[in-house]
């Protein structure tokens, strides 16, 4: 399962719309996500990757997607 079609997304403008396989959108700049906290966490702390401000702030298909990780 792919992060549109976890949250019945429909915004074909972005850059994960579509995409069956390939990267997660956590490892793409410029995905319109639904959690806005993730690129305010990114702005503040600079340099921190995408991947690791979705798993701080609790993105719920990165939880889904990676389970192991919440243990």
């Amino acid at each position: 399962m792919r992060c549109y079609d976890y949250f019945g997304c429909n915004q074909t403008e972005c850059p994960m719309y579509g995409k069956a396989d390939g990267p997660q959108c956590w490892e793409i700049d410029g995905t319109l996500c639904h959690h806005h906290v993730i690129e305010e966490v990114r702005q503040e702390l600079l340099g921190m990757e995408k991947k690791e401000s979705c798993r701080l702030c609790g993105c719920l298909y990165y939880r889904a997607a990676n389970p192991k990780q919440f243990d």
